[in-house]
């Protein structure tokens, strides 16, 4: 069984922010607030935290929707929905 298919280990509140990078990588947003939600991938980022793209990937959410990938950054550019949940 892959990492990413095995359930999250452990759980956190995210508070969006353009600096932080999440390492080991989240593999779930659990999304609570309807909103939008802009995420940097595992692979969108070099070892310093530098985004080497245009920028995140902007996904638009209901309450109770997941977002699943290898995601470092949970931008607070961009991002609306206010309740976010991860799950690593």
């Amino acid at each position: 069984m892959s990492n990413y298919t095995r359930p999250p280990a452990g759980f956190l509140t995210i508070t969006p922010s353009d600096t932080r990078v999440y390492d080991p990588p989240l593999k779930t947003l659990f999304i609570e607030a309807d909103g939008d939600i802009a995420v940097v991938g595992r692979d969108n980022i070099d070892g310093d935290g530098v985004e080497r793209d245009a920028g995140p990937t902007v996904f638009t959410r209901t309450a109770g929707s997941l977002l699943r990938g290898y995601i470092v950054k949970v931008m607070a550019t961009g991002t609306t929905s206010t309740k976010i949940i991860a799950g690593r």
